[in-house]
């Protein structure tokens, strides 16, 4: 499994309990499943990039060792989740078509935490000022200054909001008119006729993007292509390759 790409752990079985828009449909198979739906180059970099930097300005300050380190975990956690936040998928499949809806898989305690890490930081800032001036202005100025405005912004009730916006959208069978089974990624992408126009323009940069993109764990991935094969009209052949994200340079 691409643990980097989709991940099976601390996720509740959610497509048990969903407000599908069409129970009535007879079901094939739902699951439920954590995905990076992007570029992990551009994730990456992201990440790496701050991190590095925030090592160069503690190298230059000359900052204490123990704060340094300390500073760069809590900023180096938050980089990476930012950089490589996945979603949650919740995903059933039906004679009819499919429905998929997914969310930021942000848990609620990170929220709820957030003024108490503000406390904390603020604690760790006035001991540092008072051991090293100069070491705890390099922080703030660093690492530690991103880690608390991003707690202040991470309080507020519309960026909590933003974070666990729900996307709930849907397909039929009849609708797809080309698929692409991604096997290092455990995915299969595909294209629908509503939106064909835009899918032209945007293969004109690459053949293999595909707006929609399914995620499921590879203990059931033959079991998905055939029921995408048994679906789909014989003109609509699956073929294998790796899905292009428009973040990909």
């Amino acid at each position: 499994m691409n643990i980097l790409r989709i991940s099976t752990l601390w996720i509740q079985d959610h497509h048990l309990r969903m407000d599908w828009k069409h129970p009535e449909y007879v079901e094939k198979i739902s699951w439920t499943i954590k995905a990076l739906d992007g570029s992990i180059l551009r994730a990456s970099i992201g990440f790496l990039l701050p991190t590095l930097l925030m090592l160069f300005l503690f190298w230059a300050l000359d900052s204490d060792i123990w704060g340094a380190l300390i500073t760069l975990a809590f900023a180096g956690y938050i980089t990476y989740n930012a950089a490589f936040q996945k979603r949650v998928f919740v995903i059933r499949l039906s004679e009819e078509g499919g429905e998929v809806c997914d969310w930021r898989a942000v848990p609620n305690f990170i929220f709820s935490s957030m003024p108490w890490l503000i406390g904390i930081y603020l604690l760790v800032a006035l001991w540092g000022f008072a051991q090293s001036p100069g070491g705890a202005l390099g922080a703030l100025a660093g690492g530690a200054g991103i880690c608390i405005v991003y707690a202040f912004f991470a309080t507020s009730k519309n960026y909590k909001d933003s974070q666990l916006d729900l996307h709930h959208w849907e397909f039929k069978w009849h609708e797809i008119y080309e698929a692409i089974y991604d096997r290092k990624n455990h995915a299969i992408g595909f294209n629908v006729e509503e939106i064909r126009d835009y899918i032209t323009r945007t293969q004109e940069k690459h053949e293999n993007f595909y707006c929609c993109r399914i995620y499921f764990p590879p203990q059931i991935a033959e079991e998905i292509i055939n029921l995408f094969s048994s679906k789909l009209t014989p003109d609509t052949p699956i073929k294998e390759g790796r899905i292009y994200y428009l973040t990909d340079k």
